[in-house]
């Protein structure tokens, strides 16, 4: 089993105190757990999202790490873990407190999103929804069938959902479940019929041959406007890279590691950081440059091989890293990326998350051995810490790799059963498969932990079946 706090059931006078303004967070007693998450231990259970009904030493951690905050979720997350727990009373208060105060913050009605007006004609990869709003979760209002076309009125800005028009409908779809109707140009051709020597040959008088060159491109385009592309003929599967590395326009992009040795851990850190372990990555592989984002997880909810459908919040954007999964969620994801793109869609091991994160380096974060200021949002990291949201994807500087967010954001969910220390861990950098495999390791700590939960070699575990409010995850492809 995990290791958990060192907290005895609250007694009257230990309920008392939790109610005062004490710290924020209890001391762990064996420093391997970070405050802002209460170790929920569970028996073994197959159904996703399970969530502890129990109240006792759980309880009383739980509500220590939230007590101070003004975030009505929190108080929700704890009601869902323990609805009969000991603040539950106090708990329903400031969800409706925090609640109203919300909406009064609201008041100044502004449109939950914007949409810049455009007009063209489309087709559908795939059969896709309308839906009411732009969220996988609105109310659905019609459906395109695969081929059919679809006339687009707009774009909503900073999503990748369309307003489209079909069969008297009027709604929205998800971007990558529909293509422009409209061939590009074949810029190819222009190039090789336009008249190149006779510059090198009249070099006194270049200046009208260049200036009309370019207009037998214009030309080109009007003939080729009415001509659609062939995207019925092709599985969504199959659809080529949007000009990043990644294997479909709604697949996550990729960074290719190349193989190489490190030291896994540390001796200086928490004892479950120990000992430290030199490693052999012998093949490269790739992971993803972002943490899958909310965009990215909506249409694996909209295609139906994601199961939990969140709902999205009036001030999250597509571009926020998806939280407040399981790992089970996550192996869904990744499971559904395979199928589609017929590549080995994985969970990186705990092994290669530290390799890509590390990026050749030793220190304690990336960037150095101090956490800085501007390198990372995170709780005294001298950012603009808002406690409610992680910043979008990419906000910060990457890595050396190319990597973003390996700090701070969302924790990490990796393939590996947990261990409390590196003793046995595997030498080539494959999944650690031998120990708590109800429990699934964690990296790479969130917005919400301090700078010492952000550090190359921290690692926490979390029930595999249970969802948390600060748990995300990234991709990686190939062997492992």
């Amino acid at each position: 089993m995990g290791t958990l706090f060192a907290v005895t059931v609250p007694s009257v006078e230990a309920h008392q105190k939790a109610l005062a303004p004490l710290p924020a967070l209890l001391e762990p007693s064996t420093a391997i757990a970070p405050p802002e998450f209460a170790q929920l231990h569970l028996a073994q259970h197959s159904i996703r999202g399970i969530q502890p009904k129990k109240s006792g030493a759980h309880d009383l951690e739980f509500w220590n790490a939230i007590k101070e905050s003004k975030d009505a979720a929190d108080y929700e997350a704890y009601l869902e873990s323990f609805p009969e727990g000991s603040f539950a009373p106090l708990a329903r208060l400031r969800i409706r407190q925090f609640s109203k105060k919300a909406e009064t913050q609201d008041a100044p009605s502004k449109p939950l999103f914007e949409v810049t007006p455009m007009e063209a004609p489309y087709v559908a990869l795939a059969n896709a929804n309308i839906r009411a709003r732009p969220t996988a979760d609105a109310e659905k209002v019609g459906q395109l069938s695969k081929g059919s076309d679809v006339e687009v009125t707009g774009r909503v800005v900073d999503t990748n959902w369309y307003r489209v028009q079909a069969d008297g409908n009027t709604g929205y779809v998800f971007g990558s479940l529909i293509e422009s109707s409209i061939a590009s140009p074949p810029a190819a051709a222009a190039q090789a019929t336009a008249p190149s020597p006779e510059p090198a040959q009249q070099p006194k008088a270049p200046a009208p041959a260049q200036a009309k060159a370019p207009e037998p491109k214009k030309e080109e385009v009007k003939p080729a406007t009415p001509a659609k592309t062939q995207p019925a003929a092709a599985a969504v599967a199959a659809l080529p890279s949007g000009g990043d590395n990644r294997d479909c326009e709604f697949c996550p992009e990729l960074v290719e590691v190349p193989a190489g040795s490190f030291i896994l851990g540390s001796n200086s850190g928490n004892d479950n950081e120990r000992p430290a372990t030199k490693v052999t990555i012998k093949q490269p592989f790739s992971i993803g440059r972002h943490e899958v984002s909310v965009g990215e997880w909506a249409f694996c909810v909209e295609d139906g091989g994601c199961s939990f459908k969140p709902k999205k919040k009036a001030d999250q954007s597509d571009r926020a890293p998806m939280r407040n999964l399981s790992w089970l969620d996550a192996m869904e994801y990744v499971n559904w990326l395979s199928k589609k793109t017929g590549r080995p869609y994985r969970l990186p091991s705990e092994a290669e998350w530290e390799y890509a994160a590390r990026a050749g380096t030793k220190t304690n974060f990336w960037w150095g051995d101090q956490v800085g200021k501007g390198q990372v949002d995170c709780k005294d990291c001298g950012s603009d810490w808002v406690r409610k949201n992680p910043p979008e994807t990419g906000s910060f500087g990457a890595n050396a790799f190319g990597l973003f967010d390996t700090s701070g954001s969302v924790w990490e969910w990796t393939a590996d059963c947990w261990s409390k220390s590196h003793d046995g861990a595997p030498r080539d950098g494959s999944v650690r498969s031998n120990s708590d495999c109800r429990q699934r390791v964690l990296r790479g700590g969130s917005w919400r932990n301090e700078p010492e939960y952000l550090r190359s070699a921290s690692r926490f575990n979390y029930d595999a079946n249970v969802r948390y409010l600060v748990n995300g995850f990234r991709v990686a492809v190939g062997a492992e």
